[in-house]
């Protein structure tokens, strides 16, 4: 029944909370899209499961952050803990996730008094997939495409509300981040190499969109070695498959 309804689901909740402001609508919304997910990643429901994490994760705001209102910030709140429950399930949608947590460490860089221009957003940069010698030159040449000049760069001011700043620094955000990559010992086999392989390509992300900065952002790339810590006593075969993500992507980085 969901697989036929879905998209007539999404309309309405997406509907609903971009135009209301009203706390008890876009309560009733948010625990919509988690059940929505839920439902999808339990069936293995593969468009809707992309369709719902990624509308929740463009709701949060997070590359706009002067039209971030706290209803944004829910949305953040409810991604968050959608990744903890469901984080087996979640497979490709996991980019979404950690794209968001990576923009959401930008927002509480700047909003904490660091320049903007110092702090590249993600979602301007381009990917490259590391492959071979020929990807890594291709890699190479866009980044220095790219590549910024320090002195010239205008400092930027994003108006923000300061309340949805202060919220997005708030302890339980902060704890719901921490938790998401602490808990990944608890991910299984296949669980596990999605979130990898999609944390390298958000941390690939974070370096293009840096050119060839003295101080390229490395968010994601910290939270890398943090996982392999937490996620040594694997067995042999769930690490080493582990391993050929991380090894390739770390070489390439280097």
């Amino acid at each position: 029944m969901f697989e036929v309804t879905w998209m007539s689901v999404l309309s309405g909740l997406s509907g609903a909370a971009q135009d209301s402001n009203e706390t008890e609508t876009i309560r009733l919304c948010m625990e919509g899209f988690k059940l929505a997910i839920r439902v999808a990643c339990f069936f293995d429901l593969e468009t809707a499961r992309i369709a719902f994490v990624s509308a929740l994760a463009k709701f949060t705001h997070l590359s706009n952050l002067g039209e971030m209102k706290s209803k944004n910030v829910e949305a953040l709140k409810v991604l968050l803990e959608v990744a903890q429950s469901e984080g087996n399930l979640l497979k490709s949608s996991w980019r979404d996730v950690l794209t968001c947590i990576s923009q959401l460490e930008r927002f509480q860089l700047i909003s904490s008094g660091v320049d903007e221009g110092s702090v590249p957003d993600v979602t301007k940069g381009g990917i490259v997939r590391p492959n071979g010698n020929e990807s890594s030159k291709s890699s190479r040449a866009s980044m220095q495409s790219t590549r910024p000049r320090p002195r010239q760069r205008p400092t930027i001011s994003t108006h923000y509300q300061a309340e949805v700043a202060e919220e997005s620094r708030s302890r339980e955000v902060v704890i719901a981040v921490d938790k998401i990559f602490a808990n990944t010992s608890k991910l299984g086999g296949e669980g596990i190499v999605h979130f990898v392989r999609a944390l390298s390509e958000v941390s690939w992300q974070e370096i293009q969109s840096s050119g060839q900065s003295e101080h390229p952002r490395m968010f994601s790339l910290q939270k890398l070695v943090e996982i392999s810590y937490y996620n040594m006593g694997r067995i042999r075969v769930e690490w080493s498959n582990l391993w050929n993500i991380l090894g390739e992507h770390f070489n390439q980085v280097g």
